[in-house]
C-alpha cells in the first residue's frame, strides 16, 4: 500500500472518532438537555407525579426559588417541548384537553407521523426521541399509557429473565416522570428498607400506587426487546427484579418517534 495513502486513512480514521466530530454528529436536542437540567436540579421535596395542580417551575419563574415537578408524564413531555419552542406541539392535531395534550394525543400523533417520525427498530433510537405506549388491558393501572424521552442510545446486552422468543434485549436510559422507578439505577429508587416502608405506607394513605420508591421526574433503565428478524420493538420490561415482559400489541402499544422540531 502506498505509505502516503495509508497516512491519509489513518488521518481520517482518527477525525472520524475524535470527540468533536462525533458531538458534531449527535447534537443533544434542546428539550432533552432541559429535562436532564430538570432531574438533576429538582429537590425531592419539590419532585411528584400528579395530574392535578399541574405545575412545572425553573427558579425564577413566577416566585419559585428551586425547580418544581408537580405534574404527569404527559405534563412533563409537554412542558420540555414547549419551552424549547421545539414547534413539535403546534404541529399536533389533536388537544384532549384545554390546557395540555395527553397521552391520547401524543400517541397517535406518533403513530401517524404526525409531530414526530415514526421508530420502528429500537436501534435507531437516539436521544431525545419519544416512546409512548397505551395500555390493552387498563385494569390495575393509573392512567391510560405512558410517554417518556430517550436518554442514551440503546445498548445491547446479554439476554435474562423476563425472555421473549427471537429476540435482543437493549439497555436504554430514559428520562420520564413516573409513579414508580424503573431500575435499580434510578434516580427515585431507594435501597433504604425503613424509608421503602415509608414511601409505600404514604402511597396507600393518599390513595396513589404504593411505591416504595420516589415518585416524580427521574432517570432509570428500561430493557427494549427487539425482533431478530426486523429489529421492530417487539415489547419493554422495566430492568428491576422479578420483572415482567409486556409485549406489543397484547399488552402494551408501543409507539416511538422522533421530534420533528423546527429550527429556533
Amino acid at each position: 500500500m502506498n505509505r502516503s495513502f495509508a497516512k491519509s486513512l489513518v488521518a481520517a480514521a482518527l477525525c472520524l472518532t475524535s470527540p468533536g466530530v462525533l458531538a458534531q454528529e449527535t447534537p443533544i436536542p434542546k428539550h432533552l438537555q432541559l429535562a436532564r437540567d430538570f432531574v438533576a436540579n429538582t429537590k425531592q421535596e419539590n419532585n411528584e407525579n400528579s395530574n392535578t395542580q399541574v405545575m412545572v417551575r425553573m427558579p425564577g419563574e413566577k416566585g419559585a426559588t428551586d425547580y418544581i415537578v408537580h405534574t404527569d408524564c404527559t405534563g412533563f413531555v409537554e412542558s420540555m417541548l414547549r419551552r424549547t419552542k421545539s414547534g413539535v406541539l403546534e404541529q399536533m392535531q389533536s388537544k384532549k384537553f384545554t390546557t395540555r395534550h395527553s397521552i391520547y394525543d401524543y400517541h397517535p400523533s406518533i403513530e401517524k407521523g404526525e409531530a414526530f417520525d415514526r421508530i420502528t427498530k429500537v436501534t435507531d433510537l437516539k436521544p431525545g426521541d419519544v416512546v409512548a405506549w397505551l395500555y390493552v388491558n387498563k385494569k390495575g393501572h393509573t392512567a391510560a399509557g405512558h410517554i417518556l424521552f430517550v436518554d442514551e442510545v440503546p445498548v445491547k446486552v446479554k439476554s435474562r429473565l423476563p425472555y421473549a422468543w427471537n429476540s435482543t434485549q437493549y439497555e436504554v436510559r430514559i428520562i420520564d416522570t413516573s409513579q414508580e422507578a424503573k431500575s435499580r439505577d434510578d434516580t427515585r429508587y431507594v435501597s433504604d428498607a425503613g424509608l421503602r416502608d415509608e414511601n409505600e405506607a404514604r402511597g396507600k394513605e393518599n390513595g396513589t400506587i404504593a411505591s416504595p420508591n420516589f415518585k416524580g421526574v427521574g432517570r432509570g433503565t428500561i430493557r427494549f426487546y427487539a425482533d431478530d428478524t426486523s429489529g421492530e420493538i417487539k415489547g419493554l420490561a422495566y430492568n428491576i427484579d422479578n420483572a415482567k415482559f409486556h409485549a406489543q400489541g397484547t399488552d402494551w402499544n408501543i409507539v416511538m418517534g422522533r421530534p420533528k422540531l423546527i429550527a429556533n
